[in-house]
């Protein structure tokens, strides 16, 4: 899984596809656990077919997210992922977003700062502009890549 820290609160993960969602889901909610809170957004556009343990670790970030008073936003998701989460009743308990920019929008709107721009250069895109970033190697930790 790839992690970047958009701004200073805001988390953004891309999910990789089944098998390896629920792994990296449960690897990033040992993360989160372990430090201050953040609002998290997780990027789904590589996940054709969520699984029952990848949704229960998806439930476990998001009572996390809550108890902490911060927000999980769910990004990118196909329609096979919005079709099971509406089969299982939890299409409802997630707050969704088209892409990245949307859901940085969506955050920011809760926060307060609505005003604030977000390019589509990728320079000025903080998903893309971003120096840190976060792999999954088991360590459970963020690296900074200083641009």
């Amino acid at each position: 899984m790839n992690i970047r820290l958009l701004e200073p609160d805001i988390l953004f993960a891309f999910l990789p596809a089944e098998p390896l969602a629920q792994p990296e889901l449960r690897q990033l909610w040992k993360h989160l656990s372990r430090r201050e809170p953040l609002h998290l957004i997780v990027d789904l556009s590589r996940v054709e077919i969520i699984t029952s343990p990848s949704i229960g670790t998806l439930l476990l970030l998001r009572k996390l997210q809550s108890e902490r008073g911060v927000k999980l936003l769910l990004c990118g998701a196909r329609l096979a992922t919005k079709c099971i989460l509406r089969v299982v009743g939890l299409e409802s308990v997630f707050d969704y977003a088209e892409d990245k920019h949307d859901a940085l929008r969506i955050v920011r709107h809760w926060q307060g700062r609505d005003g604030e721009p977000i390019g589509d250069d990728p320079q000025s895109d903080p998903v893309m502009s971003q120096a840190w970033s976060y792999q999954a190697s088991g360590t459970g930790a963020i690296v900074g890549n200083h641009q």
